[in-house]
């Protein structure tokens, strides 16, 4: 059976037609009557959902590897994949294999089809409520008993959102998806929030006092309890140290000190503290969150093309940065890293975004690689990119094969230099399949 066209099929029939905001072409209704129909209800597990911006990958993999060093059995969802659709669905950190995929397709198949047949565009059934579906089928059949699911861009519009959460998580709101989501930060925000549950638990990552009031605002009319974890979680002692991250942390009393991060850069610290306040909160709903657990699980963790070294001598480090904000993230990990010169290799199709990155990275970088990664809905503006990247550095060059690029920064690079890849999910996954990596396994 092919898989990704029972997911996607229904999508790619209504994508030309999908204009405006997410509120006028995602159906939510068209999840329910699937998951109805094929009898599916994540009650039957304590539950989180992950939404925001930025580091929900992050935050979704250390929640879930913190509440399996604690004994849990846990479902992981998360998008998109970097190398194998497998990777969109894990049990305890390990991909689903493509026998358990192929039948939990079997399974669900027959009802998808005849409710994507009486679909007129724009309406679709969302790929994420069938990704869902597919991940329930296999959860219950390998015995799962915690669920842990990161978000698509949406929040209110999400089909995470039907799994009712006992604790949803919302890391920092950034403006993006404005198009689909909403135009303000307000509006994402209002949007994202509304993926909890009336009653449940929100622990949300420090936000902008605007985007703070948003929150709560939201959270009262669901009479949801709030925690946000600059008011809830005191961190100190943060540092970089032997491509680890080391801090302490202090949540009620309970000191977690000399906490090592298996993910890199100070951010993580602020990721690993909404992950560890959700474990906490979750215990409400019977799940377990041990000390052990916690010290263990942001440990072991690993996640793929997030400040990740790929080589060394030259070493090569890789990460999905593609606009300022996260490229000045970025880069405060560099610093560790000693290099007599530093050649970045960039896929960013947008002149907005390509400028903020070049502007953070070229007090450091002295050479530029430009690339391309084809998928779907990407658009590449050869001249205009280099116009922009040439305003920061003397050494552009622009090479539309990935690989090739790939190639020519390893054949010009000295051992004693250093090449930083930053690009959209698709280059990530390029790059990961250029240097090898395995995906399959996260802990």
């Amino acid at each position: 059976m092919n898989i990704k066209e029972l997911v996607f099929g229904s999508y790619l029939k209504a994508e030309k037609y999908l204009n405006g905001f997410d509120s006028s072409t995602r159906d939510l209704a068209l999840t329910q009557n699937l998951f109805q129909e094929l009898g599916i209800s994540f009650s039957r597990w304590p539950r989180v959902v992950v939404t925001g911006s930025k580091g929900k990958g992050s935050t979704a993999v250390m929640l879930a590897s913190i509440l399996a060093a604690s004994g849990e059995k846990v479902g992981l969802v998360t998008s998109p994949e970097l190398r194998r659709f497998n990777e969109r669905i894990r049990i305890n950190g390990v991909c689903v294999s493509d026998e358990d995929l192929e039948q939990a397709a079997k399974e669900i198949a027959p009802t998808v089809h005849p409710i994507v047949s009486e679909i007129l565009p724009p309406k679709y059934l969302g790929p994420g409520g069938i990704i869902l579906a597919l991940a329930a089928k296999i959860f219950i059949k390998r015995q799962v008993t915690v669920v842990v699911i990161e978000a698509g861009r949406g929040g209110e519009h999400d089909e995470s959102r039907l799994v009712a959460a006992n604790v949803s998580i919302i890391t920092p709101i950034m403006l993006k998806h404005s198009a689909k989501i909403g135009p303000t930060l307000k509006d994402i925000a209002r949007t994202k929030t509304y993926i909890a549950a009336p009653g449940s638990i929100i622990v949300s990552a420090s936000q902008e006092p605007a985007i703070k009031k948003v929150i709560s605002e939201v959270a009262g009319k669901l009479s949801a309890s709030l925690f946000f974890v600059d008011e809830s979680v005191k961190i100190s002692r943060v540092k970089i140290e032997n491509e680890s991250t080391l801090c302490n942390l202090q949540i009620d009393g309970d000191k977690y000190n000399n906490l090592e991060l298996a993910l890199i850069g100070s951010h993580q610290v602020e990721n690993a503290a909404t992950a560890i306040l959700a474990a906490r909160a979750l215990k409400k709903f019977g799940a377990k969150c041990t000390r052990e657990g916690i010290y263990t699980g942001v440990l072991q963790v690993r996640w793929p093309g997030r400040c990740q070294v790929l080589q060394k001598n030259p070493w090569v480090f890789l990460d999905g940065a593609i606009n300022k904000t996260s490229a000045k993230l970025f880069m405060q990990n560099i610093n560790s890293l000693s290099a007599n010169k530093i050649t970045a290799v960039l896929s960013i199709h947008t002149e907005k975004d390509l400028e903020g990155v070049c502007s953070v990275i070229a007090k450091l970088v002295d050479n530029i690689i430009l690339t391309e990664v084809h998928t779907t809905g990407l658009l590449w503006n050869k001249n205009a990119l280099l116009k922009i990247a040439s305003k920061y550095f003397k050494n552009v060059v622009y090479i539309s094969s990935v690989n090739e690029a790939f190639d020519f920064a390893k054949k010009k690079a000295k051992k004693d230099e250093g090449i930083i890849l930053l690009g959209h999910q698709s280059f990530v996954g390029a790059a990961l399949g250029y240097w090898d990596v395995d995906t399959s396994t996260l802990w």
